[in-house]
């Protein structure tokens, strides 16, 4: 289950950025690393507990020669190492529905990233601009975006 997770992760990051490389994303600190880079903070949504707690269980299972580690301990269904197979599909039952839930709102969150302009975000972009431009270059920027904005205007089937 965390492999097709991980998976998922990794072709949002494509489909949404296709520039950004997804080789080092077999980190979860990575991932979150990347997302906290967007404003998109991953430790804050619905969902993100039991992702976390899928990751700790996969690790368990790759490396179970090595032990367990104290986070293991933490997971409700395997805190008396009773019945294993059983744990594990109670684990499963438990947070499939939780990840599901937590890929939504992080599709929502790309979205949000890749196409909603808040005043506050504009304002920040054109500051992040002025703070590298010089007057002159910021009225080209100024005046090419017009530009675009009326070319695509007139180039819209509606019109």
């Amino acid at each position: 289950m965390y492999k097709n997770f991980e998976n998922n992760i990794k072709s949002l990051i494509s489909t949404a950025y296709p520039d950004v490389g997804t080789k080092e994303f077999y980190r979860w600190e990575s991932i979150n690393s990347f997302f906290d880079g967007k404003n998109i903070k991953l430790k804050e949504m619905d969902g993100y507990l039991e992702c976390d707690q899928l990751r700790i269980i996969n690790n368990v299972f790759k490396h179970a020669a090595n032990g367990y580690p104290a986070e293991f301990d933490r997971i409700n269904e395997f805190k008396n190492r009773g019945d294993f197979h059983q744990a594990t599909f109670d684990f499963y039952e438990r947070v499939k529905p939780r990840i599901i839930v937590f890929i939504r709102n992080l599709v929502e969150e790309i979205i949000n990233d890749l196409y909603v302009f808040s005043e506050a975000r504009l304002s920040s972009i054109v500051d992040s601009y002025l703070e590298r431009m010089d007057e002159g270059t910021a009225e080209k920027l100024s005046q090419n975006l017009s530009y675009k904005i009326r070319h695509r205007r007139t180039q819209s089937p509606n019109n």
